[in-house]
């Protein structure tokens, strides 16, 4: 099976266990505080994003850069200022992704909307 960033794929720890989708409570603390950064960045680029035992890193907090968007969209999030909520999709699959990747660093994480959208990585063992 493809190795990637140290781990086989697929091997991930489980995710969390219900029938329903996951909420944000049911995740650590670690992804938590990233799901709140995406959602204050909205549009942004966070750089050389490093990943600890499948968690995000944000000490020291990576380099971010905002992308304002024009026009502007004053539509409130719901789940801005909601202690727990449910995750999206997009949220769902990035932690997933990060579970395979476990040690490594993300070259470029793209958040839209407050989601991750793309990821970048450098993988020496394309073909």
């Amino acid at each position: 099976m493809k190795r990637e960033h140290g781990r086989r794929c697929g091997n991930g720890p489980p995710r969390p266990k219900s029938n329903a989708d996951p909420t944000s409570s049911e995740y650590s603390l670690a992804r938590r505080r990233f799901l709140r950064l995406m959602q204050c960045g909205d549009h942004c680029t966070i750089f050389d994003l490093v990943v600890r035992n499948g968690d995000p890193v944000l000490d020291p907090m990576p380099r971010i850069v905002r992308h304002i968007r024009f026009p502007r969209s004053a539509k409130p999030r719901p789940d801005a200022s909601a202690e727990d909520f449910t995750l999206k999709a997009a949220a769902r699959e990035f932690f997933e992704y990060l579970d395979q990747v476990e040690n490594g660093k993300l070259k470029q994480v793209k958040v839209y909307d407050g989601l991750p959208s793309l990821v970048e990585v450098e993988d020496s063992d394309f073909m």
